[in-house]
Parts: C-alpha cells; sequence; structure tokens
C-alpha cells in the first residue's frame, strides 16, 4: 500500500499523497505490535520507507515530506530508546541509527542543491538544525553506558560535518554556499564539545546556545518565523540544562574556567536572539 501510494504521488506529481503513505506507513507497525519488541525488524522496515523518502527527495524538491519522515522516524526512535533501550542491544541499534542520520544529512544537502540559483540557495532551516539535534540526543543516550562515550560521538559528528563540509566547498557554487557555512558551524560545535563533555553535562548548555544562535541568524536572512522559534526552543532548553547544574567553580584563573566559558556562550547567543 505504501509503494502503490507512494508510485501514485509521483505519477500525480502530489506531495499531499506522498505524506500520506509515508505517514501510513510509519503508523503500521505502531497499530498492528504485540508488544513483543522486535526492533531490528522494525527499524529494519523503517530503513526502507525512509530511502523511499531518499529516493523521492532525490526527484522532487518536497520539503514537508522529508520533514513528516525525519519527524516519525527520530521521534518514534527516540520513543523507543526511553522506553526499551538497553546498552546490550547496543552493537545492533547503532547501525540503524548511523544510517538513519546519514540519510537525512543527504536529504538536506539535495534540498538546498536543487533549490537552483533562483532561490538564493534556500535551506531547509528545521531539518538542517533538527536533525543534529534530535540524532545526537539519541547517540548520547546510547553510549551512555561508556564514561567518554559523548565524547567520542562529539567526535564522529564534527568529522561527518566537516566531510560535508569539504564536498560542499569543492562544489564552489553560490547557492550552497551558506549551507556550507552552517556545517561548518556545526563540525566546529561538535569539536568544541569532545573535551567539554568530559569536564561536565553544564557544558551541553554550550552547544545549545550555539545551535540556537545559528538557527536564528538562518532565520533571520531567510525571514523564516518557524527557524527563530525553533531557536527560542533551543535556548530555553540550553538556558534550563545550564540550572540543572550550576557553575560552582572558582579560582584566581577565572575567564580560564568552564563555567565562564559557558556563561559568556549563553550570554552572546542571548544577545544576538535579541537583536533578530
Amino acid at each position: 500500500t505504501v509503494l502503490a501510494g507512494s508510485g501514485l504521488a509521483m505519477v500525480q506529481q502530489s506531495q499531499a499523497l506522498a505524506i500520506l503513505a509515508t505517514a501510513g506507513g510509519f503508523l503500521v507497525p505502531l497499530l498492528t505490535s504485540d508488544g513483543s519488541n522486535r526492533f531490528v525488524a522494525l527499524f529494519s522496515y523503517y530503513g526502507l520507507l525512509n530511502a523511499g523518502v531518499l529516493l523521492m527527495a532525490w526527484l522532487r524538491q518536497w520539503r514537508w515530506l522529508n520533514w513528516t519522515g525525519f519527524i516519525a522516524t527520530f521521534v518514534i526512535a527516540l520513543s523507543w530508546q526511553l522506553l526499551h533501550y538497553h546498552s546490550v542491544d547496543y552493537a545492533l541499534v547503532q547501525p540503524f541509527f548511523a544510517v538513519y542520520f546519514l540519510m537525512y544529512l543527504l536529504i538536506g544537502y539535495w534540498f538546498t542543491l536543487r533549490q537552483g540559483h533562483q532561490s538564493r540557495g534556500f535551506i531547509d532551516g528545521s531539518l538542517v538544525f533538527g536533525l543534529p539535534l534530535l540524532s545526537f540526543s539519541q547517540q548520547l543516550l546510547l553510549t551512555q553506558r561508556w564514561s567518554q562515550g559523548d565524547s567520542l560521538s562529539a567526535a564522529v559528528y564534527a568529522l561527518i560535518y566537516a566531510a560535508m563540509y569539504g564536498l560542499v566547498r569543492r562544489q564552489q557554487r553560490e547557492d550552497l554556499r551558506r549551507f556550507g557555512q552552517i556545517q561548518l558551524g556545526l563540525a566546529l560545535m561538535f569539536a568544541s564539545l569532545v573535551l567539554p563533555f568530559s569536564q561536565g553535562a553544564s557544558w551541553t548548555a554550550f552547544g545549545w546556545a550555539l545551535e540556537a544562535a545559528g538557527l536564528c541568524w538562518l532565520g533571520f536572512q531567510q525571514q523564516s518565523r518557524a527557524s527563530r522559534a525553533g531557536a527560542y526552543l533551543l535556548m530555553t532548553g540550553a538556558l534550563l540544562a545550564f540550572a540543572s547544574e550550576l557553575p560552582v567553580q572558582t579560582g584566581n584563573l577565572w575567564l580560564l574556567n568552564g563555567d565562564f566559558i559557558n556563561i559568556l556562550v549563553l550570554a552572546v547567543s542571548l544577545l544576538l536572539l535579541s537583536l533578530s
């Protein structure tokens, strides 16, 4: 039914029909579940669905279809993690989540690439910034059993985004310039988290504040209220994360103090949001 609906959507060039077929496909396992937690079959099925979304993203500029697949995939996967994940499942789960991440990273790139010069490199900010937020949250849950799991995950994300930036830079296309800048910014952000993650949970606010500033800047550039609203939500999360572990360090070298740097980043990000 999903294949038939997707094929009909392509023939009729109907994004609404494609969204309906894809959403129905994601709901089928939830509606027919017997509670047996056969997650390998579930994630394999979702992998096939996302392959279909990836194919349609290559053929069509259907932003809301991309967004439907992204939200369904990562919300369902995150819900499963919170309810059923055990550390012994790591080796089976990690490949699926890695493939989902790479698929939607590629979808975000294709969407920008196919806008052409007429749209001045329009970017789907919700997907480009939402992907690292949701995906990295899942990755932290996957690797929480290891003391350095978060730092290693941040390093891998930094390398992936740096590779994407290198790919975009080699193309030397003006309409991809802004997308490339965002990839570089995300690479630097994750690289900056490698060491701080091993120093305390409050540094999570560091990354969220930077993402909020970046998303707000993109919303201002593209006059997108949705992007700016997402930035405000991110900043709220950053402030709550920082408040959950209030500064306690003192010393003479206060300029090099991790808590001082966190507060400075939060203050600068808030200033940027207020100016937008």
